[in-house]
């Protein structure tokens, strides 16, 4: 039986401080019998996002034999967007297209929605359109890039143009979001250091002051227990990707708690969304509130309802199930070890 040192996150993945999400994956890879080693060397290398220490950690690793997954885009995580950190690795799986850099990384389709069961009782659990607040909502943690591409700083300047332009309610819930100045200029600088590090330019404008969501009647609520209880009590989700390459879990979230997102991010048609789902952030996002302030109740409920059949079908559950999205890369797993044993 080979051994498989695995990183996920920067964490091992034996580790108690794995992400609560891959714990699953850790479950269906001891069940198929893989085994996990961290103190004596490995036969193979995972790692799900780079990790200069746990790489160097793994050196004598066969290029051949180790596996780097990329989940992030290049503003979260530039580095690993790199040719030469690509090449380390014998096998790179990437999310989308637009995370290509070699151009023969092969797409792994990760999910990140929960069993079909649990999804369809939280959609049982909405409340209708028509009865929520007129209100706008943002739900994510106060963070910073200064990587060119980053869309940070645009999902809060919507969000402070909403607050100041139209006459519903607006919310922005997340951890930070009350940091100090002190904190907020050493995160700045970590994230300016990490954006020239990564090579893949940089964007000053990404610059904000740790006040900035504060300078408008936003309402600021702080960290939440779900993304879904938040989103479930709002009329439409400032759904605004970290990058504009890739479709992450905030739309898929905002479908599911039944709201009508104003979306910014990947191309809809590559991920077979239909785009009656959801009101297309303009390029001039001052226009945002007289978009809103001109939708119908009824254009409104049935933008909600297009969301809603689409995240309700079986098999789109199915592709964005986090557990089929596990199996693949597990196979992944499997494929390396079989192909090792047949040379």
């Amino acid at each position: 039986m080979a051994n498989f040192y695995i990183s996920i996150l920067g964490e091992s993945i034996s580790s108690s401080n794995l992400d609560p999400k891959w714990v699953l994956f850790r479950e269906m890879a001891l069940s198929a019998g893989i085994k996990f080693v961290e103190n004596e060397t490995a036969d193979f290398y995972v790692a799900v996002e780079h990790s200069r220490k746990h790489l160097k950690a793994n050196l004598e690793v066969p290029v051949k034999n180790r596996l780097l997954v990329v989940v992030e885009p290049a503003v979260v995580h530039p580095r690993q967007h790199l040719a030469s950190i690509r090449t380390l690795y014998g096998n790179v799986l990437v999310l989308t297209n637009g995370f290509s850099v070699l151009g023969h990384e092969r797409i792994w389709k990760g999910g990140h929605l929960p069993d079909k069961e649990i999804v369809l009782d939280l959609i049982k659990q909405n409340q209708p359109i028509s009865s929520r607040v007129e209100s706008a909502g943002l739900i994510n943690a106060q963070k910073y890039s200064f990587v060119r591409g980053s869309l940070y700083k645009k999902r809060l300047q919507v969000l402070r143009h909403l607050a100041k332009n139209w006459d519903g309610e607006v919310y922005l819930a997340g951890k930070n979001w009350n940091t100090t100045f002190h904190k907020s200029i050493i995160e700045q600088s970590y994230a300016l250091i990490m954006a020239i590090a990564g090579g893949k330019g940089i964007d000053l404008r990404q610059y904000y002051s740790h006040r900035y969501a504060h300078r408008t009647n936003i309402n600021i609520l702080g960290p939440q227990d779900t993304q879904y209880e938040f989103l479930s009590k709002i009329k439409f989700a400032i759904v605004v990707e970290n990058q504009a390459n890739y479709i992450s879990e905030k739309l898929l979230n905002a479908f599911i708690a039944g709201c009508v997102p104003i979306y910014l991010g990947g191309n809809l048609n590559e991920y077979g969304i239909p785009e009656n789902c959801v009101i297309q952030l303009p390029s001039d996002f001052s226009e945002v509130d007289k978009i809103l302030n001109e939708l119908s109740s009824s254009e409104i409920e049935k933008i909600a309802r297009n969301g809603e059949k689409y995240i309700t079908d079986s098999e789109i559950l199915d592709r964005w199930s986090v557990r089929r999205g596990f199996q693949h890369l597990l196979n992944e797993l499997l494929n390396l070890e079989k192909n090792e044993s047949s040379t």
